[in-house]
C-alpha cells in the first residue's frame, strides 16, 4: 500500500522533472526531445554565459523576442490584467518595469576540510540542448545577419528555421588540488563544437585555512573550501541561445576523508534572547555544505556523527518537517483527566472533583523539569545559562497552572465558565469529526492533549483576575501544523467568552471578547469554520448559565 510520505515524495519529483528538467536518475528524459527552447520549457536549474547580453540592460530588439524577453512580457501582461499586482479590477495598472533580469551563470558549493587534505574530486554533471536539425555555424554567431533588401526596398523579416531541441546529458569527473587563494580556472572537457566556439563549463575555487573556537573551549582549524561551475562558454544568436546555456547544472563534491561540519555559533556568541535559544535547541545539527546559487544536499547515515564523504548542489530543496504528536504517557493519562466532557462533570461536581481532576498536572510538569534540569551539567558554559534561564521560566510556568487550578476550584463563576468551555469545544469537536452526515454521539469522547489543558490552566487566572501580573503576557504557541494549537486556543476563547457572560451582565457581558486574525485565505476559512462551531456550542448551552 502507498503511504502519504510516498505519494508527497512523488508529487516533489514530478515538480523537479517539470520545473528543473531530467536528473541522473531519470533515463526516461535523458535524449528528451522539445518542440521549444528549453529556457521557455525549465524554469530553473541552468546557467546562462557569464557574459551573455541578454542578461543585461538594452540589447537588439526584434519582433521575435527571446526566451527571456517572452518570459518577461508573459509577466507583465499578467500585471497589466490586475492578476497578481497591486491594480484592482477598477483600478490603472501600475506601469510594469522592463529592466531585463539577471540570469544565473554559476552554482557552487562551500565545505570545511580538514587542513592536511590536498585533493578532492569534482563530479560536474548537465544537459546540453542542440537543434535539430543541426544550425551551421553562421546562424549561431552573435551578430546579427546581414539584412535581405525586398523589392520594395524594404528589409525583409528574417525568418527564423523551425528546430526542435535534443538533450544530450554530461558527465565529467575532475581532480581538484587545493591550495591557498584562488585558483585559476579550470577548462571542464567539451564537444569539439563548443571547442570551436571558444569559451566552455569552468571550475573555479578558492581556499583559506582559518581557526575557531569552540563553545567548549578548543581551538580548531579547517580549510574552508570554496567551488564554483561557471558558464564561460561565448554566446550565440539570441534566436539560439539555449544551445550556449548548460541545463540542469549539477556539482557535486567528493572527500574520501570525509567534510567536516560547519556549526553556526553566532546565537551562541549572540546578546538576543530568541538567538540564544535557538542555539541551543538545534546544537546538535550539523550542516555540512552551504549553497551558492543553489541549495546544498548531502548523503548521511542514521547516526549523525557518521562520515559525510558526499555533498551536491541542489537547486530544488526539499526538508522533513516532523509532526507534532501529543505525549501518550500512560501514567500521565491516569494520574490526570484529559476527557472534556469529564472535566466538565468534574467541574459541575465541585471544586474538590475538579481539583481531583487536575491535581498532579503540575506535579508531573515538574518532573520534566527536573530531567531537562539535569541536562545542564553537559553543556558549555553559556549555554548553561542559557537552560537555566529556561528552567527558571518552566518553573514559573508550573506555579501558574497551579493558580490557574486553584482559581477553578475557589471560583464558582470560572468554574462554570471552565465547565461551559469543555462541553463547547467537545460538542465542536464531535460535531466536527462526525461530519454532515455521520453521528457525533458515536465517537469517541474528545480529549484535550496535555499541552493544551496546560496551556488554557496556564492562562485563566490572568483572563479571570484583573489584578493578575500574567495579564501583562501573551503566550505563544509554536510549533508545525497539526500539532492542536487551535484547539488550545479556542479552548482559551470559549473560556473567555463565557466567564464574560457569567460575570457581567445586559451590555456588559456583550460585545466582543476576543479577536482572531488570519493572513492566509485558506487558514482563515479552516479556522473560521472550527471558531463558528466552538461559538455555536456555547450558544447550544446559552441556557444553561441562567442557573449559576
Amino acid at each position: 500500500m502507498t503511504s502519504s510520505v510516498d505519494i508527497r515524495a512523488h508529487l516533489v519529483d514530478l515538480f523537479r522533472r517539470d520545473l528543473i528538467g531530467p536528473g541522473p536518475q531519470d533515463a526516461d528524459l535523458a535524449t528528451e526531445r522539445l518542440n521549444e527552447s528549453p529556457s521557455r520549457w525549465y524554469l530553473t536549474g541552468f546557467l546562462a554565459p557569464a557574459e551573455d547580453p541578454l542578461g543585461l540592460e538594452g540589447g537588439d530588439e526584434d519582433d521575435n523576442p527571446s526566451a527571456q524577453e517572452e518570459m518577461e512580457i508573459d509577466v507583465e501582461e499578467a500585471d497589466s490584467d490586475g492578476a497578481g499586482g497591486a491594480a484592482g479590477d477598477n483600478d490603472e495598472p501600475e506601469t510594469p518595469s522592463t529592466r531585463r533580469r539577471f540570469l544565473p551563470s554559476s552554482v557552487g558549493l562551500t565545505v570545511l576540510l580538514s587542513p592536511d587534505v590536498k585533493e578532492i574530486e569534482a563530479r560536474v554533471s548537465w544537459g546540453d540542448y542542440r537543434t535539430e536539425p543541426a544550425l551551421p555555424e553562421a546562424v549561431l554567431l552573435p551578430e546579427p545577419l546581414p539584412e535581405e533588401v525586398g523589392e520594395d526596398g524594404k528589409p525583409k523579416r528574417a525568418m527564423r528555421p523551425m528546430v526542435d531541441w535534443v538533450r544530450a546529458p554530461k558527465e565529467r569527473t575532475i581532480r581538484l588540488q587545493i591550495s591557498d587563494g584562488r585558483s585559476e580556472p579550470m577548462l571542464v572537457p567539451e564537444s569539439a563544437a563548443e571547442q570551436r566556439r571558444g569559451g566552455g563549463l569552468t571550475l573555479e575555487t578558492h581556499s583559506r585555512l582559518f581557526s575557531y573556537e569552540t563553545p567548549e573551549g578548543h581551538t580548531e582549524q579547517v580549510r574552508a573550501l570554496t567551488v564554483f561551475l561557471v558558464n564561460r562558454r561565448a554566446t550565440v544568436h539570441r534566436f539560439y541561445s539555449d544551445v550556449s546555456y548548460a541545463f540542469q547544472a549539477r556539482l557535486e563534491l567528493f572527500c574520501e576523508t570525509g567534510f567536516r561540519p560547519r556549526r553556526d555559533l553566532s546565537g551562541y556568541r549572540a546578546s538576543d534572547w530568541d538567538l540564544r535559544i535557538a542555539d541551543l535547541h538545534y546544537r546538535d545539527l550539523l550542516e555540512w555544505a552551504v549553497g551558492r546559487n543553489a541549495a546544498a544536499g548531502w548523503a548521511i547515515g542514521e547516526d549523525q556523527n557518521s562520515t559525510v564523504t558526499r555533498v551536491w548542489t541542489d537547486p530544488l530543496p526539499s526538508a522533513e518537517v516532523e509532526r507534532v504528536a501529543p505525549n501518550e504517557d500512560a501514567e500521565l493519562k491516569a494520574r490526570v483527566t484529559f476527557s472534556m466532557e469529564a472535566l466538565a462533570q468534574s467541574a459541575d461536581a465541585g471544586g474538590a472533583a475538579l481539583a481531583k481532576a487536575l491535581d498532579e498536572l503540575p506535579s508531573l510538569y515538574g518532573l520534566w523539569v527536573d530531567t531537562e534540569r539535569h541536562k545542564l551539567s553537559s553543556l558549555p558554559l553559556r549555554r548553561k545559562e542559557t537552560g537555566a534561564r529556561l528552567i527558571v521560566e518552566m518553573e514559573t510556568a508550573k506555579n501558574r497552572i497551579a493558580e490557574g487550578i486553584q482559581l477553578l476550584t475557589q471560583n464558582t463563576r470560572a468554574r462554570a465558565a471552565f465547565r461551559f468551555m469543555n462541553l463547547a469545544v467537545a460538542m465542536a469537536a464531535r460535531r466536527r469529526m462526525a461530519g454532515a452526515s455521520g453521528d457525533p454521539q458515536s465517537l469517541p469522547a474528545p480529549q484535550w492533549r496535555p499541552f493544551q489543558l496546560a496551556f488554557i490552566l496556564l492562562n485563566v487566572s490572568g483572563l479571570a483576575e484583573r489584578t493578575q501580573p500574567d495579564r501583562e503576557i501573551a503566550d505563544l504557541l509554536f510549533f508545525p501544523t497539526g500539532g492542536g494549537k487551535t484547539e488550545a486556543y479556542l479552548g482559551l476563547a470559549a473560556f473567555v467568552i463565557a466567564y464574560r457572560r457569567l460575570t457581567s451582565s445586559g451590555i456588559l457581558g456583550a460585545g466582543v471578547a476576543v479577536i482572531m486574525r488570519y493572513t492566509l485565505r485558506l487558514l482563515t476559512l479552516d479556522q473560521l469554520t472550527r471558531a463558528a462551531g466552538v461559538v455555536c456550542a456555547l450558544e447550544f448551552d446559552a441556557d444553561r448559565s441562567r442557573s449559576y
